[in-house]
């Protein structure tokens, strides 16, 4: 029974802990700090107060709306490489990135990692175990506030990663921490909502709702606004934590987003509820295809959220009118993030994608593991983790600026026929990073070897025929740009093969010529012998008879005698 008991709440999380930006790990309750270098921070609590993203959903209202207004400097491109796996979404504040990772147990352990990294390079400052699968952390007043399956909430120090204090729920933790005015406001699958003091941790309230609570809460105007998996979305007063109102839904994973008065969320019954954030009052509501557990963006009078059907929805903020929708090529649990006129989400197909925030056209989209996490913008800079076990830092500007190389180089030219050409390209180069660089010729096309330095090489070209042999040479970088190249080489015969090819056939000729020769003077001497007159026919004087014609006249004259 324990065992099938188990199962079941594996495969349950499995499918629903996406809505607080976390995935699944085993569990462990180990913390261990390593050496930091981190800068302390300070923000009052998490709310945002300049160009940074210190919690889930970037600020306590949870709109997915960055306040970034830096342009973006591509020098400051990187990609960050974990031995763990399954992140959950990144936070940004005080020049860091904070991110948990569940451990890789074929590496070394089973247990979660919360790392710390530069946000400008991309370098480790810290990592610490710290229990098992992580949600998405906050950060506030120096500390880095973080929960996970072990049913614990962290307080950490924003420095070391070293440990202040910790609160144990009665079961386990999906829902992501908020924090306002000193206190940090929680979810937890004990059907509870916590609030607990910031410095200390110690419990203030908590408030019983009819099912887990993974749904990560808004505070606004001295309200938590927060769903339950009872079927139900409820306000509650955030100093006493009294029920102020709820409105029957869905199961709701999703988080709330709270703007203009109106509150929004989606529910696992693929709709998305807007409700009126004083009274609970039902304003709109509008049915997508498939489970909603992404969290809305809310920005510019439009809503934005991802559902279960492969799409991105966007939807007026007054009315619910579809205004576009957006087609990924998988399930979009990532919950999206809105900078200036850009609306960026990942999809389950390996893609992140740039949106056009008025006509959802596609104006970029970056290769990645599957994104199930949600971004982060900061710094001119969007964050984001993906199940390739990469934490990326790409631009909130498009990059329109191609690669670019030095040299292309070939092994041979001319390249005798049969033999294989090695074509290398060096100080091949782009801010934004290189994705690919592929070669192309007559027959055939490949992927050329990185060598490190910018060079990458080709050697397996083997050209079939003789003459002019074209080659491409294409450079695609990590913003989707191209820079392409043509060379060519020449490929003649060896003159191994010319004795082979060429003498041999002239040989030849040579002797049906020589032939020919000899039987064109034959026949002339014998057309000559036969047009000369032979002696014995020699021409005799008109009325000479020859001996011929004696005897022909004398038979004649005996015959004529016997007739008489």
């Amino acid at each position: 029974m324990i065992l099938k008991k188990a199962l079941g709440i594996f495969f349950i999380i499995s499918l629903f802990c996406i809505g607080s930006g976390m995935n699944l790990a085993p569990p462990s309750t180990s913390i261990v700090p390593t050496a930091a270098i981190h800068p302390a921070t300070s923000s009052g609590n998490s709310d945002p107060t300049q160009d940074e993203w210190p919690m889930f959903r970037g600020q306590l209202n949870h709109t997915g709306t960055a306040l970034t207004t830096t342009p973006y400097n591509k020098a400051t491109y990187w990609t960050y490489t974990s031995p763990d796996i399954n992140p959950s979404s990144p936070v940004v504040a005080g020049g860091s990135v904070f991110i948990p990772f569940q451990g890789n147990a074929l590496v070394d352990s089973v247990a979660s990692r919360l790392y710390c990294l530069d946000a400008t390079t991309g370098a480790l400052r810290w990592k610490i175990i710290v229990g098992w699968q992580l949600s998405t952390p906050a950060v506030a007043d120096g500390c880095v506030y973080v929960a996970g399956q072990s049913g614990a909430v962290y307080c950490l120090d924003v420095n070391t990663g070293a440990l202040r204090w910790t609160y144990h729920a009665l079961y386990i933790i999906l829902s992501s921490p908020a924090v306002a005015g000193g206190r940090v406001y929680i979810g937890s699958d004990d059907t509870r909502v916590y609030c607990l003091n910031a410095t200390t941790g110690v419990h203030i309230w908590n408030y019983t709702t009819g099912d887990n609570v993974r749904s990560s809460p808004a505070v606004v105007d001295g309200r938590v606004y927060v769903g339950s998996w009872d079927g139900n979305f409820y306000c509650l007063d955030a100093t006493t934590g009294a029920h102020l109102w709820d409105y029957p839904t869905g199961m709701v994973s999703s988080s709330p987003a709270v703007a203009n008065g109106l509150v929004y969320v989606g529910s696992s019954d693929g709709t998305v509820i807007c409700l009126d954030a004083l009274t609970g009052n039902h304003v709109w509501d509008y049915l997508t295809l498939g489970g909603v557990q992404s969290s809305p963006a809310v920005a510019g009078g439009r809503v934005y959220v991802g559902s279960n059907d492969h799409n991105v929805y966007c939807l007026d903020t007054l009315t619910g009118e579809r205004l576009w929708n957006y087609t990924t090529g998988g399930v979009v649990y990532s919950s999206p993030a809105v900078a200036g006129e850009l609306v960026y989400v990942g999809g389950t197909d390996n893609k992140f994608y740039c949106l056009d925030t008025l006509t959802g056209v596609c104006l970029r989209n970056y290769t990645t593991g599957g994104v199930v996490s949600s971004p982060a913008v900061a710094y001119g800079r969007v964050y984001v983790s993906s199940t390739d076990q990469k934490v990326y830092c790409l631009p909130t500007i498009l990059d329109t600026t191609p690669p670019t190389y030095t040299a292309v180089t070939e092994s041979a030219d001319p390249l005798e026929l049969g033999g294989t050409e090695t074509i290398t390209i060096s100080g091949v180069g782009d801010l934004a990073g290189i994705q690919a660089v592929l070669i192309e010729f007559w027959g055939g096309n490949d992927t050329m070897s990185p060598l490190g330095g910018g060079t990458w090489r080709y050697a397996k070209w083997t050209p079939a025929t003789t003459g002019t042999q074209s080659y491409t040479i294409f450079i695609q970088d990590n913003a989707g740009n191209w820079k392409a190249t043509t060379g060519s080489i020449q490929v003649v015969i060896t003159s191994t093969d010319t004795i082979s090819a060429y003498l041999i056939p002239l040989l030849i000729i040579g002797a049906i010529l020589a032939a020919s020769c000899v039987i064109s003077i034959c026949l002339l001497f014998w057309a000559i012998r036969t047009a000369r007159p032979r002696p014995e026919e020699k021409s005799l004087p008109l009325g000479d008879k020859g001996p011929k014609d004696l005897v022909r006249k004398s038979k004649t004259q005996r015959e004529s005698s016997e007739n008489r």
